[in-house]
């Protein structure tokens, strides 16, 4: 079943940390959704399922990779703020393309390139795994790989067996490519897109974390 635009689903990630729980859950607004890409908007202001602690606390990003991942027992409310985000992917590609721009002014900051498994239709939305690698892009695009420590680490502790982060060093590699040859989506013009002014801030559905 193809989403449309405006349509309000869920992009949930599973098995970040190990196992098939849900790691995060974030309520978007469909943009696009077709055999050749699918485009979704997370706003400033949403509120979202985040990585939490037995006790419903707020595991902080600046912890080891090693420490954040046997800290995981759940997820809870956080706030997406500071900015907005779009979310670009091929159907069956490993990586997504975001853009972010500022909450305030809409100032474009850059792109993202998440490394993780293909997008997966599910009743309510598309499912995911990270993947940990990831690059930054600017402006420019100049690029850069993101969390190498973290990769090397999540290998150390079995995250990811040779073959699989070798994959996912080579998915990456092919992203290299397509920044540095300004293929799609980098050659089109979306830091230039806007929203629908008529789409309210979605919220999480009652069944958000169904099978």
């Amino acid at each position: 079943m193809a989403w449309h635009p405006g349509d309000q689903i869920v992009l949930r990630y599973r098995g970040d940390w190990g196992g098939d729980d849900l790691t995060w859950a974030m309520p978007v607004t469909v943009v696009h959704d077709s055999p050749e890409f699918i485009a979704l908007f997370l706003a400033a202001g949403t509120t979202i399922k985040s990585p939490a602690r037995a006790d419903g606390s707020t595991i902080p990003r600046d912890l080891p990779f090693e420490e954040r991942y046997t800290a995981v027992a759940g997820i809870r409310d956080g706030l997406w703020h500071s900015n907005h985000r779009l979310m670009l992917a091929r159907p069956d590609a490993a990586h997504l393309v975001s853009l972010f721009w500022r909450e305030e002014d809409w100032g474009f900051l850059d792109w993202y390139v998440d490394l993780q498994a293909p997008l997966q239709r599910t009743p309510i939305g598309f499912d995911s795994q990270d993947h940990v690698l990831d690059i930054v892009v600017g402006p420019d695009l100049r690029w850069r790989w993101k969390d190498e420590d973290e990769f090397a680490d999540a290998q150390r502790i079995g995250r990811f067996s040779p073959g699989e982060a070798a994959a996912v060093r080579a998915e990456g590699e092919q992203v290299v490519d397509l920044i540095e040859a300004m293929a799609w989506p980098f050659n089109e013009g979306w830091p230039a897109w806007r929203p629908d002014p008529a789409w309210d801030i979605p919220k999480l559905p009652a069944d958000w974390d169904c099978r």
